[in-house]
């Protein structure tokens, strides 16, 4: 399904959105000094017992820390503000357009199941365009930087570390197929949910009058052990998942700590350097991971992009 339906409701907001960026990109090379300075203890003020280098390179890791961590709420909060932008433009979209269609639209279908997809759907199509599409602009660069730092510091460590990762990624295409369509009747059977609560509480002076309350009890309950089944299979493909992706990422941690190891011993590779190449794999692997996360979330909200455009 095509995003860019929904990508022009970030273009109102383009140089809101343009700041959030450059703050993003501004962020990416000061979140990968703490590393080299790292490095830079180790090899320069341990092992010279440099006390003055060692503080000098403290306070400068600090100091990069707490502007870091300024920049980082100044994006978060402009962020914010873009989103809730964003969620009332698509709500008021919607709401707008709904009223324009045919009576017959709405004799095919509830009310409870339009008034679910505007609070339900919406939001999480406007978290999508919001938070996720934007993140990818930064993911790449700090990717690269990462990697070159590695490919800086030690060409045969990145190189073994970039034929490792993608073995961990096998796994996610066929969890988030399966994750998808489950989270598709999740969602239909929440909305089923809602239906049911919108009609009994609309004739609850009908119900009372007939004392169905016992029969509609019933009903509703009927409709909750249907999506606890959901959440429960939803739980357990989720769990499988996670585990397939923790032990894959301790393996290749594993194997590319032993070959660090390796060199240290052999004397071709200092300690300090070792150490600041650990935490930029680290790093590295957290943000391909975000990658996989991406993935996951263009397919998940392709459910509720396919809902909000059967009616737009």
């Amino acid at each position: 399904m095509k995003l860019t339906r929904f990508n022009k409701y970030l273009y109102k907001y383009w140089k809101v959105q343009a700041v959030v960026i450059l703050l993003g990109l501004i962020t990416v090379p000061l979140s990968l000094v703490g590393p080299y300075l790292t490095k830079l203890i180790i090899d320069k003020a341990y092992g010279n017992k440099d006390l003055k280098l060692f503080l000098i390179l403290a306070a400068i890791g600090a100091s990069i820390f707490i502007f870091n961590n300024i920049l980082d709420s100044l994006k978060h909060y402009l962020s914010q503000r873009i989103s809730s932008r964003v969620h009332f433009d698509l709500t008021k979209d919607l709401f707008k357009h709904l009223q324009l269609l045919p009576l017959s639209f709405f004799n095919d279908k509830s009310t409870g199941e339009h008034i679910f997809k505007i609070s339900n759907d919406v939001s999480i199509v406007g978290s999508f365009v919001c938070n996720t599409l934007p993140q990818i602009i930064i993911l790449f660069p700090r990717l690269l930087f990462i990697f070159f730092i590695v490919f800086y510091l030690n060409w045969k460590m990145a190189l073994f570390a970039l034929l490792l990762i993608p073995v961990s990624y096998i796994h996610l295409y066929f969890f988030v197929k399966w994750l998808r369509e489950i989270t598709r009747k999740m969602i239909e059977k929440s909305q089923d949910i809602f239906i049911s609560l919108y009609e009994l509480f609309s004739n609850i002076n009908l119900i009372k009058a007939f004392g169905k309350e016992d029969y509609e009890t019933k009903r509703f309950e009927e409709e909750l052990l249907k999506r606890t089944d959901f959440d429960l299979k939803n739980a357990k493909l989720a769990n499988i998942s996670s585990f397939f992706s923790s032990v894959w990422d301790k393996a290749i941690s594993g194997l590319i700590a032993l070959y660090g190891g390796y060199q240290i011993i052999k004397g071709t590779f200092t300690l300090g350097s070792y150490t600041a190449v650990m935490i930029y794999l680290v790093q590295f692997i957290g943000l391909t991971k975000s990658i996989g996360g991406f993935y996951e979330a263009i397919m998940l909200s392709s459910i509720s992009r396919l809902r909000i455009t059967e009616i737009l």
